[in-house]
Order: structure tokens, then sequence, then C-alpha cells
């Protein structure tokens, strides 16, 4: 509640001054309506989720409005991001029974307040969904949030409470001071504020960013004081490298490499190599899960083992209107599989259709193959 206060407050204030500076007014909006149905294979043997004991939907129906809303001028910005989410779901429980349910849900997905102090100077607060790192299968050199979200890109990764200080010092230099105060529409069980200080470079043929962070511990978990990194260099006009991690504590430091290429004809290929220290080792998958872990969530938190490999096509026609994006991450491991289709056809200047198709490989014992064979989200989505 307080926080709701703190922003209100914000905003009146934001809005005061921005209403005496009317001539440089600015007014933006988006506003996007979606609609799609997500039909689940379930893996019959998983030994994490027996009789469907966490009770993960085999079918869905879900309605989203999505409306974002801006006003700014040349000191000040305020924006929010409110949600309204329906759905409709059928999901086999326990007992072998069908349950369907309908919910529906009203939420603040992200807002912010931003004053601009002078030139170099930049102040925020709000929630956000803050991402960085020039990887694709995710980032390793945030310390707040790694997920980045495009697997399943309609789905919207939900933001966390940040509060910011920017300096801009020159056109190559850029330093931001990140307090993560709340975890917002996350759900983060083992940490509490955590505080990171993020050193930008950008070059002519190369960027790279270094990122101290200390996260405070909750629940009996440890602090942990972590060194961020990441790196990229354009080797050609087709060609990049790229590396991002973080040396932490508790032997919970993790890597990834990476390279990409475009074609003369646009395509794109990526591939990635991704190592974590603390990842599990152990033969069966359900031994490797903390107790109370819903594994419908573990691809939004983390991952389990410790090597991985990841694969990324990309193609689009009519001037990007049609786009195909491939993604394979390959467990090192246990050899299981995830791959992941993405069709997106635009229609018109408003209307867009969409596909996601994930199919997994391995048994009931591995990562990739525990809870679902397949899944297909196929829908409709109108912005204005």
């Amino acid at each position: 509640m307080y926080k709701l206060l703190l922003f209100l407050s914000v905003a009146i204030c934001l809005t005061a001054s921005i209403s005496t500076q009317a001539d440089n007014l600015n007014f933006d909006y988006r506003i996007n309506t979606q609609l799609f149905v997500n039909d689940q294979d379930l893996e019959d043997k998983s030994l994490i989720n027996a009789g469907n004991r966490f009770e993960i939907h085999e079918r869905l129906y879900e309605l989203d409005f999505r409306p974002d809303f801006s006003l700014s001028n040349n000191k000040l910005s305020l924006s929010i991001k409110p949600r309204a989410e329906f759905t409709r779901d059928k999901t086999e429980q326990p007992a072998g029974n069908t349950k369907t349910s309908r919910e529906s849900d009203t939420f603040m997905q992200e807002w912010l307040a931003r004053a601009k102090l002078n030139d170099e100077l930049f102040v925020s607060y709000g929630r956000e969904n803050l991402q960085w790192g020039p990887a694709m299968f995710l980032s390793a050199s945030n310390p707040f949030f790694s997920v980045n979200g495009r697997n399943v890109p309609q789905r919207e990764v939900g933001g966390m409470d940040y509060a910011r200080l920017v300096w801009v010092a020159n056109d190559a230099w850029t330093g931001s001071l990140i307090v993560n105060t709340d975890d917002g529409r996350q759900s983060i069980t083992d940490s509490s504020t955590s505080y990171a200080i993020k050193l930008d470079y950008t070059g002519q043929d190369q960027y790279f960013s270094i990122i101290p962070s200390y996260r405070e511990g909750r629940n009996n978990a440890e602090d942990v004081a972590a060194l961020g990194f990441f790196g990229l260099r354009n080797i050609n006009d087709a060609l990049l490298v790229y590396l991002e991690g973080s040396l932490a504590e508790h032997d919970s430091s993790q890597g990834l490499v990476g390279a990409s290429y475009t074609f003369i004809g646009g395509s794109n290929l990526v591939l990635e190599y991704y190592h974590q220290e603390d990842g599990c080792s152990r033969d069966l998958i359900h031994t490797c899960l903390a107790p109370g872990v819903i594994p419908e969530n573990l691809e939004r938190t983390r991952l389990l083992r410790e090597d991985y490999l990841f694969l990324q096509g990309a193609k689009d026609w009519d001037q990007r209107r049609t786009t195909l994006v491939a993604r394979l991450a390959y467990n090192l491991n246990d050899d299981s599989t995830s791959f992941i289709l993405h069709l997106n056809r635009a229609i018109g200047d408003y209307w867009n259709t969409f596909a996601v198709a994930t199919v997994t490989g391995g048994d009931e014992n591995t990562e990739f193959g525990s809870l679902i064979k397949s899944s297909l989200v196929a829908g409709l989505e109108f912005t204005l």
C-alpha cells in the first residue's frame, strides 16, 4: 500500500509540474488486446508431477487487455501499464477428475516516475522489466532476474520495483545505481532487497558492462555478493561474438559465451553455451527440486542443471510482416531438449496472428522431458 501511495504522490507532483509546461507536453499511448488458446500434452509418467498434483492446465483460453500510457515533458515523465486478464482453463486433477475454472485479474504490470535533474543525471522509481545483455538464452549477468521471456514472447515478464540513479558521463560511459526494493510481479523466495552498480561503455565496434551487486537473503538464504559482466565485439558486418556472466559467492557463479551470424538475406543464426556452477548433477531430476517449488514456474525462475547449448535461427519476409524463429535448448547433462517454433504474421496495420509450438525430448527423469511433452499457443492480437 505504501508503494501505491508513494507512486500516487509522485504522480500528482509530476502532473502538476508537467501541466505548468504544457507547450512541451507529450502524451503517448498503446492499446493492445490479445486472445489466445494454449493446449498442453503433459508427461503422464512424471515423477515431479505425479498425477498432475500441481494441477498444470491441459487447455487454457486467455484474453488480455494491455494498455500503456505515458506523459512527459523535457524534465519529467510518468508511465503506467495496467493489465486485465480473463482466463478459462481445463485441468486434470490428481483424483482423475477434470476441473474447469474461470478467473479474472487486474494489476499494474509496470509503472515509472522519472526525472531529469540535469543533462547528465536522471532519477527514477517504479516497476520495470529491467533487461540487459547480448545473450538470447538468458541474462547471466542480471542479479535481479535472468529470464528474458523470449521462449513465449506474447507472455509478458512481470516487472519488479526499482529505484535508479543514472549518470550519463559522455557518449561512451554511463553509470547506474540500482536498488531492487520489491519483487513486484515476480515471486523470488530467497532474496530481499538487492543493490547493484552498473557501469556501461559503448564504443564503435564493441560494448561492455561491469555490474557489482549485493543481495540480501531471506527465508534462511545467505547474502550473496557478485560481479556481473557482459561484452560484445563486432568481428565484421555479419559476425559478432559476446560473453556474459557473474562471479558470485557460495559456488553460484555462471557464464555464457555466444556468437551471432547474419546472412546477406537477413536471416540470423545464434549459438550459445551456458554453465552454472551450482547446477544439479544428480541423475533424477525430481531430486534437484527444492521443497515447495512448483515445476510449472521453473522456466520463469532458473534452470536446474549445469551445462546447456542453445541454438536459434530467425528469418523474416514481406518487410518483416512475417517472422519465423526457431529455438533449441539442449541439456548437456541429461540429454534432454526443448524445441520452440515462433510464427508471427501481421495483418494490416493493427492485427497480428501468432503461434508458438514447443516439443520436448527426454524421459520423465530429465529436466526438459519431466513435465510437458508438447505445447501449442495460438492467438490473435489487436494493437492501436
